[in-house]
C-alpha cells in the first residue's frame, strides 16, 4: 500500500465515522507519514492549524495554502488530496491544536484582545528553539490560553546522524541527552536501542529501570556480553548475588580470557562461599 493509499483510506475511514452525525459533530485533522530513510513526508490537512517546519533556527508553515479538504464529518467534502514535503536532516515539525493561536493578549491600555496573528506562533517556536516545554511556557507568558492545547514534535534524524550524535554524547558522559535522543527519534536496531538505554539508566543510578532494557539486549547475540556485565553489576549492588553470578558466568562463557571478568567471578564466588559458611 502506497503512502497516498494509506492516507486516503485513513481519511475516508475517519470521515465515515463523523459523517453519521449529520453535520452535528465536525473535527479538524492533520495526519502524515514519514519515510525515515528518505525524509519524504506525506500528509493531509482537513482544516487543522497548519504544520510548522523548524529548519536552521527559522520557523515557517508547510505549503498548505491550496488545501481544500473540509473537516471530518462535513456534509460537503471534495475528493481526497494530499501533499508531499522533503525533510532535511535535523528538520523539526511542530503540530498543534487551536489553543496555540487562541490567546488573550493584553494591550498597553490594559484591554484584552484575542490574538489574530497566526505568525505569532512561528515567532514563539523560533524563540523556543522548537522545544515543546519552552513553547508552552512562552505561550503562557504571551497571554491567556483560551482553548485546549496539544503539541507534537517530530524531528527527522537519519540513523547514521543519530548514531554519531549518541556516540558523542556517550563520550562526553551526557547520559540524559542520549536518553532524549533515543526517545525523540525512532531507532530501528532494537538491541542497540535497549543496550544504550539500559547503559545510560545504569550510569544515572536508575538500576531497576535499567534492568528491563538490559534484559532485552541480553537476548541478542551482539549485545549479550556487555548486557551480562552490567546486569551482574546491578544485581551485585542490589545484593542479589546469585543473580549477579548467573550473568557474570554468562559473560565468562562468552569471553573466558577476559581478565576483569575472571577477577570479578573469583571475587563473587569467594563472597558466596563466605556467606554460605556464615549461614551454616
Amino acid at each position: 500500500m502506497s503512502p497516498k493509499e494509506w492516507l486516503k483510506e485513513a481519511f475516508e475511514s475517519l470521515h465515515g465515522v463523523f459523517i453519521t452525525f449529520d453535520g452535528s459533530m465536525l473535527i479538524s485533522c492533520t495526519m502524515g507519514l514519514l519515510d525515515e530513510n528518505t525524509g519524504k513526508f506525506y500528509y493531509f490537512n482537513a482544516e487543522h492549524p497548519r504544520i510548522v517546519l523548524y529548519r536552521d533556527n527559522l520557523a515557517s508553515f508547510l505549503g498548505e495554502e491550496n488545501l481544500e479538504l473540509r473537516k471530518l464529518g462535513s456534509q460537503i467534502q471534495i475528493d481526497f488530496s494530499y501533499l508531499e514535503f522533503e525533510l532535511k536532516p535535523n528538520d523539526i515539525l511542530i503540530f498543534g491544536t487551536d489553543g496555540r493561536d487562541d490567546i488573550l493578549i493584553q494591550n498597553s491600555n490594559g484591554e484584552w484582545n484575542i490574538n489574530q496573528d497566526e505568525n505569532l506562533f512561528l515567532k514563539i517556536v523560533e524563540n523556543s528553539n522548537a522545544n515543546l516545554e519552552a513553547i508552552y511556557k512562552n505561550l503562557s507568558k504571551t497571554g491567556k490560553i483560551m482553548d485546549d492545547l496539544s503539541l507534537i514534535r517530530v524531528e527527522y534524524t537519519p540513523q547514521k546522524i543519530l548514531e554519531n550524535k549518541i556516540v558523542n554524547y556517550l563520550k562526553n558522559r551526557e547520559y540524559n541527552k542520549v536518553l532524549d535522543a533515543l526517545e525523540e527519534t525512532s531507532f530501528t536496531n532494537i538491541q542497540t536501542f535497549s543496550y544504550y538505554k539500559g547503559f545510560c539508566l545504569y550510569k544515572l543510578g536508575k538500576f531497576n529501570e535499567a534492568i528491563d532494557f538490559l534484559k532485552m539486549s541480553f537476548e541478542q547475540k551482539e549485545t549479550r556480553f556487555n548486557a551480562s556485565r552490567l546486569l551482574a553489576k546491578i544485581y551485585y549492588k542490589n545484593k542479589e548475588f546469585q543473580k549477579a553470578l548467573q550473568y557474570l558466568e554468562e559473560a565468562y562463557r562468552i569471553q573466558p580470557n577476559h581478565v576483569t571478568i575472571q577477577t570479578q567471578l573469583k571475587k563473587l564466588n569467594n563472597l558466596l562461599t563466605s556467606l554460605q559458611k556464615v549461614n551454616n
